[in-house]
């Protein structure tokens, strides 16, 4: 029985290594589902998008080393050209370095202040 116990326990890490490696590309598939949602403004080049709740989700779900890798995938995946941004505007990294370029460095923070948030038990 204890053999067993021993056995059972040494899986634990690898299945929630698994579990962690799977959870990144989840979360960068989210805001990138979430940024295709978008209501375009007149008379400004960001549209609103559910993209910044998803990043919310994302951070406190996660957390933060977690949520901040998810959501440099998500930049590096827009980066390399794939549809993952709002459909309106430059596509790949014209994106990052455009008009837009501060907008796309706040889903990295966002994530590690609302995971920060979660832990430690205070609201925004």
């Amino acid at each position: 029985m204890h053999e067993a116990q021993t056995a059972a326990l040494s899986l634990l890490p690898r299945a929630l290594t698994a579990r962690r490696a799977l959870a990144v590309p989840l979360g960068a598939a989210l805001v990138a589902a979430a940024a295709q949602i978008s209501v375009p403004l007149p008379g400004t080049p960001v549209p609103v998008t559910l993209q910044p709740l998803a990043v919310l989700v994302v951070g406190g779900l996660l957390g933060a080393p977690l949520g901040a890798a998810s959501l440099l995938l998500y930049l590096a995946l827009g980066a390399a050209g794939l549809p993952v941004f709002t459909p309106f505007g430059v596509p790949g990294l014209g994106r990052l370095l455009g008009s837009s370029r501060a907008v796309c460095g706040a889903p990295c923070s966002s994530a590690r202040c609302r995971s920060s948030w979660a832990i430690s038990g205070r609201s925004p």
